[in-house]
């Protein structure tokens, strides 16, 4: 376990990620040893079983759900064929996140503050709002992803986005350009500092509140990518919008567009004036 969990803080995993990780995945070898079975031998028909096995024992759904994404994590250390590849249990709810403007995600970057403590947040809080960049491709950012000359940024790829190339805003590319140059003077090749640790969510998450002035709903990380990724496909399309947004499948791309036609009518139900009659 002590290689899994070092394979999980490269991937720049959290504490608590690495801490039930390793917890379900000693559950789950230990039933495959009940049935004499090795993991490399396992298939998606035993995880099935294994799974029938969680759910006679009452758990809910969200419960076994968590222990297949874990479990998944481990197929991919081990390099073997990840047989927990889109197995998910139906019956969780999903909280449906209202997404943003670009005014509203404009206004969320300009009220967040910007000094010499948090001047990396700031970065990162923008690449997140403006690009839909995701934690784990945070982590994987060195200088030479950003090209100042040409305004833009190379996103690597990840096991579940494709890497792609965008534009910055134009006030992203002078803020960057005096990151890089501190970086030179220190010699460090990593964009961002706090990464070479995980980075802690909920401080971020916390700091994002206190900045909010016109939002007084609970806002996170996930609604402002998602916001970002509903424009982006609704000003170019879903080609064009899966690609900048990272997504593997056009499928995905497609949730976003129907999601943000839902949005759409709700909010001409709710304030449209013949509705005040």
């Amino acid at each position: 376990m002590k290689k899994f969990k070092i394979y999980l803080e490269k991937q720049g995993y959290s504490a608590s990620v690495k801490e039930k990780s390793q917890i379900y995945v000693r559950k789950y070898l230990k039933w495959l040893k009940d049935q004499n079975l090795e993991i490399s031998e396992s298939e998606y028909r035993d995880l099935l079983n294994y799974i029938s096995h969680l759910q006679s024992q009452k758990f809910k759904p969200s419960y076994i759900n968590h222990q297949i994404t874990y479990l998944g994590y481990y197929y991919n250390y081990l390099k073997l064929p990840n047989i927990t590849y889109k197995v998910r249990i139906l019956g969780t709810e999903k909280r449906n996140l209202l997404l943003l403007s670009e005014k509203e995600l404009d206004e969320i970057y300009n009220a967040y503050p910007s000094n010499s403590y948090n001047y990396e947040e700031k970065l990162m809080l923008g690449l997140i709002i403006y690009q839909g960049i995701t934690r784990e491709e945070i982590l994987k950012l060195t200088i030479k992803s950003i090209n100042l000359e040409k305004g833009q940024i190379e996103i690597p790829g990840t096991n579940l986005r494709n890497s792609r190339i965008l534009n910055l805003e134009s006030h992203q590319v002078i803020p960057f350009y005096n990151h890089i140059e501190k970086k030179k003077k220190l010699n460090e090749d990593i964009l961002f500092t706090k990464c070479k640790t995980h980075w802690v969510h909920s401080k971020f998450l916390t700091l994002i509140h206190k900045n909010l002035k016109k939002q007084n709903t609970k806002l996170n990380l996930k609604q402002l990518r998602q916001s970002r990724y509903s424009i982006i496909i609704r000003k170019h399309g879903l080609r064009l919008g899966q690609y900048m947004s990272g997504f593997k499948s056009i499928k995905t791309a497609e949730r976003y567009r129907k999601k943000d036609i839902t949005d759409l009518k709700a909010s001409i139900l709710k304030y449209h004036p013949l509705n005040e009659v």
